[in-house]
């Protein structure tokens, strides 16, 4: 029989931490971490690498993911509270922006957005407790520029199995589900089929934030099966837990891709 576990993690150049509280008895490990995001206005990117409680391989509600503890809320004002921005696509397979900010007493509260140009031309999203966020997806963290507490709070449930997630042709926000800061050529990550290109050009690419503020774009060479760098020397970089890095599918066909199983 598992235990339920609390995990604190703390991200940070000293890496994950964790600690346990007595354990219940229970048929799921469940868990929490701590990600370290800056503060003033800014965006961050998060992957939750948890999934929903009580269930295998299942998608957790936003809601129940992202917690409100230390985060900035408003009464009435979505631009002075911490925002959640999802990309994510509709029964058309448009690309569609979900806002959500955090209300005073209320929470994660949706906004009505206007798109330019198209039918139809608002976009209202689901509510946080109603929509799904797959393990191994990411998305911001928009931060106001009264945000002093440089943490927010992931949770859910410990996953045993990793579903694997369809990425289309073009940029999507993805975290590797990890607990550990894991190198992006480690052999547990299920990358599925890569698109080499041809040449210099037309391969896959990723694109991490490194130190808070450089991006980082990495390619995908089909001979030695790696990420490289610009050098095209196998890299080490790594994506710490809770962090969300873009991956840029090339070509027409969709990847399916495999977080790691922790």
């Amino acid at each position: 029989m598992k235990k339920y576990l609390a995990i604190a993690a703390a991200v940070a150049l000293a890496g994950l931490t964790r600690a346990e509280i007595t354990p219940m008895d229970g048929d799921n490990d469940v868990g929490f971490l701590s990600l370290t995001v800056p503060t003033g206005s800014c965006s961050v990117v998060v992957s939750v690498p948890f999934e929903k409680c009580l269930g295998s391989g299942e998608a957790g509600m936003l809601a129940d993911l992202v917690s409100t503890n230390l985060l900035v809320g408003s009464n009435s004002d979505p631009a002075e509270a911490d925002q959640i921005v999802a990309l994510t696509t509709n029964a058309a397979g448009e690309l569609l922006y979900y806002y959500y900010w955090l209300k005073n007493g209320a929470g994660w509260t949706t906004s009505v957005t206007t798109r330019i140009n198209a039918d139809p031309t608002n976009v209202v999203p689901p509510a946080a407790d109603a929509f799904p966020v797959a393990r191994g997806l990411g998305f911001w963290l928009k931060r106001p520029a009264g945000s002093a507490v440089a943490g927010v709070y992931l949770k859910g449930q410990v996953s045993t199995v990793s579903s694997p997630l369809t990425l289309k042709p073009g940029l999507t926000l993805i975290g590797l589900g990890v607990f550990t800061t894991t190198s992006i050529n480690s052999s547990s990550i299920g990358w599925g089929t890569r698109n080499p290109g041809s040449g210099l050009t037309g391969m896959d690419k990723l694109y991490l934030i490194n130190n808070g503020t450089d991006l980082a774009e990495y390619k995908y060479n089909g001979t030695s099966q790696k990420w490289v760098d610009n050098d095209w020397g196998a890299t080490e970089a790594g994506v710490a837990a809770g962090e969300g890095f873009w991956y840029l599918r090339r070509g027409s066909q969709d990847l399916t891709f495999t977080p790691v199983t922790p």
